[in-house]
């Protein structure tokens, strides 16, 4: 019998991402895989993922302006996420 209502991979893997306790992790390779295209390329090359926990996203810079510069991004950046992977995905952005 042909399945009239086929699933995508995405909704497949959700649900068994999050039974194993990977939802963060998952989450994280998500927004590692878009973050150039999220930020543009200019900033992707300088603001680095280093984490996600508890749902803060910690990120690595080496350059003290472009810490300053996104410290004040901070709520946008927390907002972008949440548009593009949820509502409360992320809850702070740690920069260091």
């Amino acid at each position: 019998m042909i399945n009239s209502n086929p699933k995508s991979f995405q909704d497949l893997l959700t649900p068994l991402v999050n039974r194993l306790g990977w939802s963060e992790l998952y989450l994280q390779a998500q927004i590692e895989n878009d973050w150039h295209e999220l930020l543009g390329e200019n900033i992707a090359k300088v603001v680095h993922i280093k984490k996600l926990k508890n749902k803060s996203l910690t990120l690595k810079i080496h350059s003290s302006t472009w810490r300053s510069e996104m410290t004040l991004r901070k709520e946008w950046l927390i907002n972008l996420l949440n548009a593009k992977y949820g509502e409360n995905s992320i809850n702070d952005v740690i920069i260091r």
